[in-house]
């Protein structure tokens, strides 16, 4: 069934071209012309990222001719949430868009799960809303101004106007809001305040974000990010000769040049000196697995284009991928060197220098790339040949030619080209004598410190641990260790004057318990309740000797004891009242006590009620 939906305005919601639509018609059932729209009934359908997309494209192709994943790029969210999604997630999260199911599209694009939360109603700008009613007499939902941690028009810098209209409809009636009518009333309207800086920061950040869904960013590919975010700070400075990348620094100039306020109304708060915080672990080359936020990316990317350029640490790599400057091996690719294999560090003389393994074997370092082609590495020093250059070394050796003449013909050298051709390392021509040697101060070693600990020997002569270690491993690893190298835990506790502290609260508590007008049965539970003290000192009773003996001297062990004293006890209250005992022991004993009582209580029943005991 063919749709005459009205043509899109710029960067217009499908959403919002849908209400136009309907308010247009005039049409007193939503839902029947929504159906239309879909091919299917629908309940509430997302604003942000509807599906079903392939059936509005089938209904509005002589109208629009958008196929359905043009229409997911041109008409929603999707292009911003997945545009640093790894490929495959985003590629089904596509197929789920064009499809009648995107049940889970938002958890798997990491909107749900994200720190930044998605805007509760939809917004708007009052600058624009002005220019739209007199260019088109209507005005319209725009994507970029629903996008999460846009606080401002990207094209006024106007900060945007929350309307009444819900981002995540609860209702199918309070679905389809037109932005012309919800609009209308600009004036109490609620918009962010932002100071000066707030807002030109909020201005890059949302040019930045319509960037990211428009598709347009050339410096910021969306492959191997951690590697080209760490190539970028590395250029601005922030390196540390211990750990190569100074994350701590890095986090201090960022909170600094956006301010903590920006970044908790954003989301994207941190915690300074956390290690787990978003920022961290943002360059950390684990992460390239993760989704980070859209809006993360462009807070980390307008913060390092702020910062200047070192000129002594600009990056002439390039950003990869690279040819393979061995000139034996032939590859499938013509650039076989991925980012992935490629790690940074910062030489003493403060120039990057890249470390590259291609597949064939060829290990190499270089810090810039050729004039003539920027693809091509400019080798600065071999680390690894590869089998190809064993196979050429070879070949020329059965050509005729000498080693020297290898060595030379190759370009390395004479001890590299003989290893070629023997296959042997020269290095690993180790005496037996010297490893006899090393063993002997390995054992003198051994001596010296505890339980004979490997670990323990290693901090005191690291250097000689890796020769064996190299050289001579089965031996080293056979040697057998006594006990173990871990510290057994202090006691942080000092029972014994906890005993001492706490026997006194517990003497107290008991006599307490006991002076108590209503008189209950003392247990060690009730001395421990009536104390204050945790119930847990139960538990550590062998430890806590003296509060053992205070809870057996004051505790009732039988019931009987305890029924007894609450007999003598009442026997007593009633004496002082004046009451004639013998009454008032046949009124109340039956409540008092229970029907069957032991030999024992009935002696001092009959003790009591002769007037012979005292009640003491």
């Amino acid at each position: 069934m063919l749709c005459h939906l009205p043509a899109p305005y710029p960067d217009e919601l499908l959403y919002s071209v849908i209400t136009r639509y309907l308010n247009r018609t005039g049409a007193s059932v939503a839902g029947a012309v929504v159906a239309d729209v879909f091919g299917r009934r629908i309940r509430i359908s997302s604003i942000d990222l509807p599906s079903s997309l392939n059936a509005v494209s089938e209904r509005t192709w002589l109208v629009w001719g958008m196929t359905g994943e043009e229409i997911a790029d041109r008409l929603t969210l999707f292009p911003y949430y997945a545009r640093y999604v790894p490929g495959v997630r985003a590629a089904r999260c596509l197929r789920a868009l064009r499809s009648d199911n995107g049940v889970g599209v938002h958890t798997r694009l990491g909107v749900n799960g994200s720190r930044v939360r998605t805007p509760r109603f939809l917004r708007f700008c009052p600058t624009c809303r002005a220019h739209d009613l007199s260019l088109h007499g209507e005005t319209y939902w725009r994507r970029t101004h629903q996008i999460p941690g846009v606080l401002v028009c990207p094209d006024h810098g106007t900060p945007l106007v929350e309307s009444t209209a819900l981002m995540k409809p609860t209702s199918f009636r309070a679905y389809f809001i037109d932005a012309t009518d919800v609009t209308a009333d600009t004036a109490s309207a609620h918009a962010p305040d932002l100071g000066t800086t707030e807002a030109a920061n909020a201005l890059k950040i949302a040019k930045r974000c319509r960037e990211m869904l428009s598709g347009c960013i050339p410096l910021w590919p969306r492959e191997n990010v951690p590697q080209v975010y760490r190539l970028a700070a590395l250029e601005r400075g922030f390196s540390n000769r211990a750990t190569l990348l100074s994350s701590a620094g890095i986090e201090r100039a960022f909170v600094g040049f956006y301010g903590e306020s920006l970044l908790s109304r954003q989301g994207c708060g941190i915690e300074l000196g956390n290690e787990a915080n978003w920022v961290r672990n943002i360059f950390r080359c684990r992460s390239n697995s993760r989704s980070y936020h859209s809006l993360q990316h462009a807070l980390m990317q307008i913060f390092l284009e702020s910062l200047p350029v070192h000129a002594s640490k600009k990056m002439f790599l390039g950003l990869g991928p690279w040819k393979c400057p061995n000139p034996y091996a032939t590859h499938e690719e013509r650039l076989p060197i991925k980012r992935t294999s490629v790690s940074v560090r910062v030489s003493p003389s403060g120039e990057l220098v890249a470390s590259a393994k291609c597949s064939c074997g060829y290990c190499f370092t270089f810090s810039h790339t050729s004039d003539v082609d920027p693809s091509l590495p400019v080798v600065r020093c071999t680390r690894g040949l590869g089998p190809t250059w064993v196979h050429e070394a070879k070949r020329l050796r059965r050509s005729g030619l000498s080693v020297w003449a290898i060595a030379k013909k190759l370009d390395i050298a004479f001890k590299t080209a003989k290893q070629l051709i023997t296959g042997n390392s020269p290095a690993s021509q180790v005496s037996s004598n010297l490893i006899e040697q090393w063993r002997q101060e390995w054992v003198k070693l051994l001596v010296q410190v505890p339980n004979r600990r490997r670990v323990l020997a290693r901090k005191m002569n690291g250097s000689l641990y890796k020769r064996l270690r190299r050289w001579d491993r089965d031996w080293l690893f056979a040697q057998p260790q006594f006990g173990s190298a871990r510290r057994k835990p202090s006691n942080r506790i000092d029972w014994q004057a906890r005993d001492m502290e706490w026997s006194k609260v517990l003497r107290v508590a008991a006599q307490k318990v006991k002076a108590w007008k209503l008189p209950r049965r003392v247990t060690p539970v009730t001395i421990v309740n009536a104390s204050g003290l945790p119930r847990s000192i139960c538990s550590y009773l062998d430890r806590l000797p003296l509060c053992r003996a205070v809870l057996n001297e004051y505790s009732e062990p039988s019931l009987d004891d305890s029924r007894e004293r609450r007999l003598r006890a009442a026997a007593s209250q009633a004496r002082d009242r004046g009451l004639p005992l013998k009454d008032w022991v046949l009124k109340h004993l039956s409540r008092l006590l229970g029907k069957e009582l032991s030999p024992r209580l009935n002696s001092v029943i009959q003790e009591l009620v002769s007037g012979q005991g005292t009640g003491d």
